[in-house]
């Protein structure tokens, strides 16, 4: 079942400082609608570069997803976007991501 979607400017200013020590001020925020398992997912364009975001409540119970992924990042970053960071605090788990240009969802052999 999909995740409601909120935007980027939605989640508490005090996740937004943090995320932004990361990124830099962000100027630009970009929701992302395709996906499914993230309620805040956006292209940030920032002064330290552009960025991709995934962020789900610390009690939602597919946060654990969001573990996972951070941990495993380093074991793929040659395939993968690098993670710059994870912040859990303020009742959010936020994945900054440097962000890609021109990707779409894989499509595997078979899947129509």
């Amino acid at each position: 079942m999909p995740i409601s979607r909120i935007s980027y400017a939605d989640l508490p200013h005090a996740v937004r400082l943090v995320v932004e020590d990361t990124t830099g001020a962000c100027e630009v925020a970009t929701s992302v609608t395709d996906g499914l398992n993230s309620a805040v997912a956006a292209k940030l364009n920032c002064s330290k570069g552009t960025f991709f975001v995934k962020a789900l409540p610390s009690d939602h119970r597919w946060v654990w997803t969001q573990a996972r992924e951070a941990e495993v990042a380093p074991f793929v970053s040659q395939v993968a976007p690098f993670l710059h960071a994870r912040i859990v605090g303020d009742g959010w788990d936020v994945l900054v991501f440097e962000a890609l240009e021109g990707l779409s969802h894989p499509r595997f052999h078979g899947a129509s």
